[in-house]
């Protein structure tokens, strides 16, 4: 009877035209919530409106394209939480771990934006992380960088997000992050931490090599448990550069259930 089917979504695939389109229209009936997913946008976009329903354009051109329609999909199946999660990727781990350099690569790989939260933080604050901690204290750094993630996660459906080193010494912070993002903790061994700062053009911590190398094997004992917490680790100090980002692209697209 009419409307046994009210509440409900129902996803047809090809209903543009022809089978298709007469069970959408009598699902439709039924008062089911429809979902039309077509190559043929045009006529596919038309019979979604016609019908009160949503139209997904199921062109295969791109994965990129084909992971948004099973996004949008899900999303209107009310079981999105799972799936945004894992279309979101946080990288966590100290500064010289690579979290900029992979994550770059890794987000044009996937199709997907790729964001430094610190830039993002300065741009909350209008001016310098240094400047934020000198004129405003570390409380104030915090909210900023938790406003940012926030931000970031609300606006980027598809994102690679390189964290800062210390974002997971906030507990409300790390916990958003968790629950949104799928997260990495890119490790490295101390002695490589430091060469890639001095690489990026920060020699501060080489003057003083032995007390910068342990200063930072305290604060990664310190944070450790908080980067555990992770999803996934990877060891980007056991090989170079591109072997590095083929097994971490070989990783995480197993572990996001992708095609090599």
């Amino acid at each position: 009877m009419a409307g046994r089917l009210e509440g409900r979504a129902a996803l047809v695939i090809g209903a543009a035209r022809g089978i298709g389109a007469a069970i959408a229209a009598r699902l439709a009936e039924d008062g089911a919530r429809i979902v039309i997913a077509d190559r043929m946008v045009e006529v596919g976009e038309k019979e979604a409106k016609r019908l009160g329903g949503t139209f997904v354009a199921a062109d295969t051109a791109s994965e990129a394209d084909l992971r948004r329609v099973r996004v949008q999909i899900s999303e209107l199946f009310g079981t999105s939480q799972d799936a945004a999660r894992t279309n979101r990727i946080a990288l966590v781990g100290l500064r010289g771990a690579g979290k900029s350099t992979l994550g770059q690569r890794l987000a044009n790989d996937l199709g997907y934006a790729f964001i430094e939260l610190s830039r993002e933080i300065e741009k909350f604050a209008g001016c310098s992380i240094s400047e934020i901690h000198n004129l405003y204290g570390t409380n104030a750094y915090r909210r900023y960088e938790r406003r940012a993630l926030e931000e970031a996660i609300q606006i980027y459906p598809e994102v690679v997000i390189a964290t800062p080193g210390g974002l997971v010494s906030d507990s409300a912070t790390l916990n958003e992050m968790l629950s949104h993002c799928f997260t990495i903790w890119l490790q490295a061994k101390p002695e490589d931490h430091l060469s890639r700062v001095a690489e990026q053009g920060d020699m501060r911590p080489m003057a003083a090599s032995k007390e910068a190398l342990e200063d930072l094997k305290r604060i990664l004992e310190g944070r450790s448990a908080f980067y555990a917490k992770a999803d996934m680790s990877f060891d980007t100090s056991a090989q170079p550069l591109e072997e590095s980002f083929q097994a971490l692209r070989a990783q995480v697209r197993a572990a996001l259930k992708l095609p090599l």
